[in-house]
């Protein structure tokens, strides 16, 4: 069955487990763990006055069913949440509504030229790679969730990409 997932349906998951990670994050911080997170680099960034996003990259290619891909997807904001927290980054986004948009990718060698491209402007990217139990055979690398970082410098590397 062809990936017929809406954008939509994808953000409100991602929305769901990213507020999910920052009642968690609020519950469980510390002084001490927000200094650790926040490093010298992401203060510097957090300076800068525009809109911040996160991008879901999903692979077409591999035509998993819609539950499959959202359970992927869903692994990806987990992992781009829990990075992000208490962050001065994490911060703005949440000024900007957690905007996030899912796009798609056309094949692994797509992915992967997309993630060394983020990867060169230090841009956080964050790889699911499937152990293959139930529709993709094991090692597959199915999605990736980008960011939250810079709309502008975000779409400078996926301003070709189509909406998922």
């Amino acid at each position: 069955m062809l990936l017929t997932l809406t954008g939509a349906c994808i953000t409100l998951i991602i929305v769901n487990v990213l507020l999910m990670l920052r009642i968690l994050s609020l519950r469980a911080s510390t002084a001490a763990q927000s200094a650790a997170r926040s490093t010298a680099q992401s203060t510097a960034q957090s300076a800068r006055d525009e809109p911040i996003k996160a991008i879901l990259l999903l692979r077409t290619d591999l035509e998993m069913q819609k539950g499959k891909a959202v359970a992927q997807a869903m692994h990806a904001a987990y992992a781009a949440g829990y990075h992000a927290q208490n962050t001065p980054l994490e911060k703005e986004w949440a000024k900007y509504g957690f905007k996030k948009v899912a796009l798609r990718v056309g094949s692994e060698d797509e992915m992967k030229e997309l993630v060394s491209q983020f990867k060169k402007r230090d841009i956080p990217v964050y790889p699911v790679v499937d152990a293959g139990r139930t529709q993709v055979a094991p090692n597959t690398w199915t999605v990736t969730m980008v960011g939250p970082y810079y709309e502008s410098d975000i779409d400078q590397v996926t301003g070709h990409l189509r909406l998922a």
